[in-house]
C-alpha cells in the first residue's frame, strides 16, 4: 500500500493492471485507457493509500499528493460531464473526498484557499449526486449513492443537508426492504 501510494505521488497510477503514468498532469477523461480505468481513476480510492503513506512517516508527502489530485481534479472536471460525474463516480469520490477531510482537518484549516475550494467543490457533487440518483439501476450503485449522501448529509449542515439525509435514510430503508430478503 505504501508502495502503491508512493507511486500515486509520482503521477503513476495502476488500475485493472494497468499502469499508467502522467508526468506532466492528470489527464482525466484520457482517451487511452479504457472508461473503466477512468472510472476508478476518479473514484478517488487512493485517498486511503495516501492515509496510510501519511501514518508510515510520510504525512507530508501524502498531504502534498492528497491536495494536488484534489486541486487537479476540480479544475479539470468542472463542467458536470465526462467520466468524473457518472453518479457512482461522484459517489465513490464523495466518501473518499470525506475520509481524506476527516483526516487531515487540520492542514485543511492551515490552507484556506484550497480548504474553500475543495469544500465547494465537494458540496457541489453532494447536489449533483442529490439530483442524479441511480434510481433507474438500482442495486449497488443506489447504495454507494445513498451512502455518499448520507454521508455529505452528515458532513454538511443547512436545509439541503439535511433534506440529502432524509432522501438518503427513506431510500435505505426501502432498499433494505428490497435488496435484503
Amino acid at each position: 500500500v505504501v508502495q502503491r501510494a508512493r507511486a500515486i505521488s509520482e503521477g503513476r497510477f495502476t488500475f485493472l493492471n494497468q499502469e499508467v503514468s502522467y508526468k506532466n498532469g492528470i489527464e482525466w477523461n484520457d482517451p487511452g485507457v479504457s472508461q473503466l480505468w477512468r472510472y476508478h481513476l476518479h473514484y478517488f480510492g487512493y485517498v486511503e493509500d495516501l492515509i496510510l503513506l501519511s501514518m508510515a512517516g510520510e504525512p507530508e508527502r501524502a498531504w502534498r499528493t492528497f491536495q494536488s489530485l484534489a486541486s487537479s481534479w476540480i479544475f479539470g472536471n468542472g463542467f458536470l460531464r465526462g467520466d468524473g460525474w457518472h453518479p457512482y463516480t461522484v459517489a465513490l469520490r464523495i466518501v473518499n473526498w470525506l475520509n481524506g477531510l476527516a483526516y487531515w482537518k487540520e492542514r485543511l484549516a492551515e490552507a484556506p484557499e484550497f480548504r474553500g475550494r475543495f469544500l465547494s467543490s465537494l458540496y457541489g457533487q453532494a447536489r449533483f449526486l442529490a439530483g442524479n440518483l441511480e434510481k433507474d439501476v438500482r442495486g449497488n450503485h443506489l447504495l454507494e449513492n445513498v451512502r455518499a449522501l448520507l454521508w455529505a448529509g452528515v458532513a454538511f449542515s443547512g436545509k439541503e443537508a439535511s433534506g440529502w439525509r432524509q432522501t438518503a435514510l427513506g431510500l435505505l430503508r426501502t432498499e433494505l426492504v428490497e435488496q435484503v430478503l
